[in-house]
């Protein structure tokens, strides 16, 4: 069972995704199914694998810049 902090999960254009660092050092969208969620924490039941490597403290950041009109600061 997969689980991440409950501030890595984002709604972005009518899914649920979190970010996930490429080999090359960046962050990509994924959409992912949730499960369970408790206290601080919820369940990943399908988009990511073991070992993957999520944002957490700035993954809202990461959706804002994705959402910002092309030559605009989020």
């Amino acid at each position: 069972m997969l689980v991440v902090p409950t501030r890595a999960v984002q709604a972005m254009e009518g899914e649920t995704v979190v970010f996930v660092r490429s080999a090359a050092g960046t962050f990509t969208r994924r959409a992912v199914a949730t499960g369970t969620e408790r206290d601080d924490e919820i369940e990943i039941v399908r988009g990511l694998e073991e070992g993957d490597v999520v944002a957490t403290a700035g993954a809202f950041l990461l959706k804002s810049e994705l959402l910002a009109p092309a030559g605009e600061e989020p």
